[in-house]
This record gives C-alpha cells, sequence and structure tokens, in this order.
C-alpha cells in the first residue's frame, strides 16, 4: 500500500509540475490502475513532503482536492520515513489552508465524478475537507 501511495502521489505531483492544479486532480480521481513501470521514477519522500505542502498552503487548490486525493496525502503524512521531521499537516489544517477550503452549494458541484468525490463533513449549505478544531 506504501508504494502505491508514493506512485499514486508522483503522479499527481509530476501532472500538476505540467498543468494546472484542475487538471491533476482530474488526471487523479480518473486512474484506475498503476503500471509500477510507466511511474519513471518514484520521488523520495522528503520531495513529495515538500511539494504536497506547496498544494496544501494555497487555499483555491482545495476546491479541486477530491475526499480520495486528500486520504491519499494523509497516509503520506502518516507513513513517511523516520527521517522526515516536519509536522503533519492534517495535525495544523490552520496552516494550510486548502484543508479549511470551504465549497458552496453541492459538495460535487466542481467534480466530473461526483461518485468519487463527496465531502467528509457539510452543515448549512457549506461544506469542508475538514473541520477546524
Amino acid at each position: 500500500m506504501r508504494e502505491l501511495n508514493r506512485a499514486l502521489l508522483t503522479q499527481f505531483l509530476s501532472d500538476l509540475q505540467q498543468s494546472s492544479m484542475a487538471q491533476a486532480c482530474f488526471n487523479f480521481s480518473e486512474i484506475s490502475e498503476v503500471n509500477y513501470m510507466q511511474v519513471n521514477e518514484r520521488w523520495a519522500d522528503d520531495c513529495i513532503d515538500e511539494e504536497l505542502r506547496k498544494v496544501l498552503r494555497k487555499s483555491l487548490h482545495g476546491q479541486h482536492l477530491s475526499v480520495d486525493l486528500t486520504a491519499h496525502m494523509d497516509y503520506f503524512f502518516n507513513t513517511r520515513g523516520c527521517d522526515v521531521t516536519s509536522e503533519n499537516p492534517f495535525n495544523v489544517p490552520q496552516k494550510y489552508p486548502a484543508l479549511l477550503y470551504k465549497v458552496s452549494g453541492s459538495p460535487c458541484q466542481n467534480f466530473s465524478s461526483p461518485a468519487k468525490d463527496i465531502r467528509s463533513t457539510s452543515s448549512g449549505g457549506v461544506t469542508l475537507l475538514m473541520k477546524h478544531q
């Protein structure tokens, strides 16, 4: 599972370097299987860590994050190598605005595949990826 997680995040971050956040998230949502041979390189944990933090620091990126992608990010931050000592963004979401992005209206309106992108919490017409505690 750990290798699959790293392969998926490497692909997502590679796509992000070559296209927009919306396109990289869409590509991630369309992955049905991973061919490890197609992943030319798997980034080291410290590199993935740094790049994901860049994504999570921009509030507007939150509008594109699906529950699946967010879960892969969370799994990554909980299974990093021991040599990566930075704090887990999911433990301090107030420092990472994308995790607190408020989506108005239907939680699935910004996505092409509603069945895959149901958000985690909802109240009063506003949906959040995480609740700030």
